[in-house]
């Protein structure tokens, strides 16, 4: 069931989204070809000079959000009859996480309102992250409740050491790769009417 909550606010945002980027004007340049405009799925809209587009998807989110909760309050009780030691350690020793995450998610939301995106960025994160330390801490010694600690699941040190190593080594190149990725698809395109000026200003005053 986490999973399908995960998921499907992804699959609505691609479908919501990859029309806008694939029909946004201001990215027509002679180098972007039909299926690379398609697959800037998360273009906002404001940068394709629609704003009533951008309010709508400022609304969406905010509603997907409020939903997502009242579904993640209705699956408490289902985790008391199923996982009750899970249940207890969130709603003690990882209470505080607990709390981090619903108000970072609360406040990502009023940001979103707001129209203050950048932010909100920051506060979606930290709630997923949040409850996501809740989610170890809550059951912690224990990697698969009731029989696998961390402990015995944890491999030998030369493993540990190779796979370090490799991350160390992997993110030299998927760092920057990254950085590159994000730097080019989140620059202003050029205006090219009235209302991609206007899609422009709005996008420069949430930054």
């Amino acid at each position: 069931m986490l999973g399908v909550l995960i998921a499907c606010p992804g699959l609505r945002s691609r479908s919501w989204t990859c029309p806008v980027a694939s029909r946004s004007r201001g990215w027509r340049g002679p180098w972007w070809s039909q299926r690379r405009r398609r697959g800037i799925c998360r273009l906002p809209a404001a940068r394709a000079g629609n704003a009533e587009l951008l309010a709508g998807f400022r609304r969406r989110a905010v509603a997907s959000g409020l939903l997502s909760g009242l579904v993640a309050l209705a699956g408490i009780a289902v985790l008391h009859r199923d996982a009750p030691l899970l249940f207890h350690g969130l709603t003690h020793r990882a209470l505080p996480l607990v709390i981090l995450s619903a108000v970072a998610g609360l406040l990502g939301l009023a940001l979103m309102a707001g129209r203050r995106y950048v932010i909100a960025r920051a506060a979606a994160a930290l709630a997923v992250a949040a409850i996501r330390w809740a989610w170890g801490l809550a059951q912690y010694p224990y990697m698969l409740v009731p029989a696998t600690t961390v402990a015995e699941s944890a491999s030998y040190d030369s493993v540990l050491a190779a796979c370090l190593i490799a991350l160390g080594v992997g993110s030299l190149v998927l760092v920057p790769s990254l950085w590159l990725l994000y730097a080019t698809f989140q620059r202003n395109p050029p205006p090219t009417g009235a209302g991609s000026a206007r899609g422009a200003q709005e996008a420069s005053d949430e930054q």
